[in-house]
């Protein structure tokens, strides 16, 4: 595997600290999984848990901001970031049947980006 450029490699790093750091204030998760996948040009990057999921729809006051500085960090280097509450259970992440958990999910561009 190529060398991941430092700009990319420090971008994942603060999207996993900002995802556990959420977890640990706001998820009373029980687990959580961090899953890291690079292919040819591209970086995928999947943190869930298995909490209470995410805020309400509507919420205004200051809830997202680290979604937010998240999506704008990553937007930066021509990647996406999708988040939202998911279903856990023992069908897996997205089965149904189980109890409401977070996803962040991010895909980073490898090709045309400074080392």
């Amino acid at each position: 595997m190529e060398t991941l450029p430092a700009v990319v490699g420090s971008t994942v790093y603060r999207v996993v600290q900002e995802a556990l750091t959420n977890v640990l204030r706001h998820a009373d998760a029980t687990r959580v999984t961090v899953t890291v996948r690079a292919t040819p040009g591209r970086l995928a990057l999947e943190v869930v848990d298995d909490g209470r999921g995410g805020p309400p729809a509507g919420r205004r006051d200051g809830a997202g901001q680290g979604l937010r500085g998240m999506a704008e960090r990553v937007a930066l280097l021509g990647g996406t970031v999708e988040t939202g509450t998911i279903q856990t259970g023992s069908t897996g992440a997205t089965g149904t049947g189980g109890t409401a958990g977070f996803r962040v999910s991010v895909h980073l561009p490898l090709t045309g980006v400074a080392a």
